[in-house]
């Protein structure tokens, strides 16, 4: 394509950096652009957000923490042996 024959001969005299921040601009571009193909591709689906497990990670509480912990002084069995 033209176009890439264009930006190649473009970069010839930049900078590695330069090069990465020409790349980095294009795959924000295609990034949006493939946003829109699939918004318009959807029809106006609504995305359903997919169920997930709670296991406690990342300071979640898992529901696990319902026992209550009791003082083991007062225990009534403290002198079984």
């Amino acid at each position: 394509m033209l176009l890439k024959q264009l930006l190649k001969h473009a970069c010839i005299n930049m900078s590695a950096q330069e090069v990465k921040d020409v790349e980095t601009s294009i795959a924000g571009l295609r990034s949006d652009k493939l946003k829109e193909e699939k918004a318009t591709a959807a029809g106006g689906k609504k995305s359903v957000k997919k169920a997930t497990l709670n296991v406690g990670g990342s300071g979640k509480s898992a529901g696990l923490d319902e026992y209550v912990y009791t003082d083991l002084v007062d225990d009534e069995y403290d002198d079984f042996m």
